[in-house]
């Protein structure tokens, strides 16, 4: 409020002066008073335009990067996620008492994600100002279109199974093999971005592809090395594992690219009214850059929300096919291993959310290439937390494609 008062008040300062140098000189002062005068005035041209540049370059510099760090904040957020789900995961299926019944961990875990994902939605809508074109929580959660349920309706079951397919790859892999391997979904998620979303194929993003797939090879060459010959893992010993966790792999690249494009489509018949004022520029949520982002960051939100939905509705079904078939048998999760349960489906909820958000306010290649953070962090879990002693190419190859990531 007081940044457009002083823009106010700048304005009527500027008009004054401009009247002034309009009027005709009617007045009886000496030649060097009024040689002052037009000096004065001079300055307080000069000072408002530099005023007003320093707002623009301000407004410039506050909302170009905004999209992107706030990107690399809910990144940054999906890795602690993952690497603390992987460990939870392992405990879940193969710890004393093991609840081994992936689809239904992933059948949970993805009803926490109805919930997050309409509470993330709805408070990404309400930071867009009514004046804008905020979309209409009732719409989107009550009256969402066709278009919309049945986009969400896909990829709810594409997400189940890129879940399944990890969670059933987990305990046959170590949490380095299972993050290095899945993290190749970089080249899956480029070849497709291009394919679908018509991704422009540049320099950089090739090199940052290359650079993060080069990084996923060094680590898979080296072996972990554990404290005892009992705890040695070698990457690749089992076949059927690093299989589930390369299908998982694909599909979530798959995933990754139809977000983006369907949540796209959804938003587009929001129209947005660029704000010319002081507060557009200099708000905490500077309207110009984040206009769009909030918009695709809400329709994301509440296609989780609505995907959960239809998670917890319909595809429950499988779970009866795959007990009924003798593949698995449903039984009910033993209390000592309840609490993990539940704490496993909520961070696998949160990932999902994460991952939307990041999507919307930049791209699939981006967070992709991104993730790839986790590759280190799962490093330093199995040394700390496991005894397996990882070389240092394991963090070094980890960041390769960090830098380019940025570009």
């Amino acid at each position: 409020m007081a940044a457009q008062n002083n823009e106010t008040m700048n304005e009527a300062l500027l008009d004054q002066v401009v009247d002034s140098d309009d009027r005709p000189d009617t007045s009886t002062e000496a030649p060097s008073s009024r040689r002052n005068s037009d000096e004065f005035r001079s300055l307080d041209r000069i000072a408002l335009a530099y005023h007003r540049r320093e707002l623009e370059i301000a407004s410039s510099s506050w909302s170009i990067p905004w999209k992107r760090i706030s990107a690399l904040f809910f990144i940054a957020l999906a890795v602690a996620t993952w690497v603390t789900e992987i460990e939870v995961t392992k405990s879940v299926l193969s710890g004393v008492d093991p609840y081994n019944n992936p689809y239904m961990l992933v059948w949970m875990a993805h009803n926490f994600s109805m919930v997050l994902g309409f509470l993330m939605g709805g408070i990404t809508a309400c930071m867009i100002p009514k004046s804008e074109g905020r979309q209409s929580l009732t719409n989107m959660v009550f009256r969402p279109q066709g278009t919309f349920l049945w986009s969400s309706f896909w990829l709810s079951v594409l997400c189940n199974l890129c879940t399944w397919l990890w969670f059933a790859s987990i305990p046959l892999t170590d949490d380095v093999v299972n993050t290095v391997i899945y993290q190749s979904c970089c080249v899956w998620c480029f070849i497709i971005s291009v394919v679908i979303l018509g991704e422009k194929v540049t320099v950089i993003k090739v090199l940052a592809t290359i650079c993060t797939f080069s990084g996923v090879a060094v680590i898979s060459s080296w072996p972990c090395v554990a404290k005892s010959a009992a705890q040695q893992v070698v990457l690749g010993e089992n076949l059927w594992g690093d299989t589930l966790c390369l299908c998982s792999a694909i599909c979530y690249a798959l995933y990754e690219v139809l977000l983006k494009m369907l949540g796209s489509q959804a938003n587009e018949e929001e129209v947005a009214h660029e704000d010319e004022s002081v507060y557009g520029h200099m708000s905490y949520v500077p309207l110009q850059d984040s206009l769009e982002g909030l918009r695709s960051a809400s329709s994301l939100g509440f296609m989780v929300g609505w995907m959960g939905l239809w998670n917890l509705t319909l595809l429950w079904a499988p779970a009866a096919i795959l007990h009924f078939s003798g593949y698995t048998t449903f039984v009910l999760p033993h209390e000592d291993v309840l609490p993990y349960l539940l704490l496993d489906c909520f961070l696998e909820g949160a990932y999902l959310v994460w991952l939307a958000i990041a999507i919307a306010l930049s791209s699939p290649l981006f967070v992709t290439i991104g993730t790839v953070l986790a590759i280190p962090a799962s490093a330093a879990a199995d040394t700390f937390l496991h005894g397996i002693t990882c070389p240092l190419l394991s963090f070094v190859g980890g960041g390769n494609g960090q830098e380019l990531c940025r570009a």
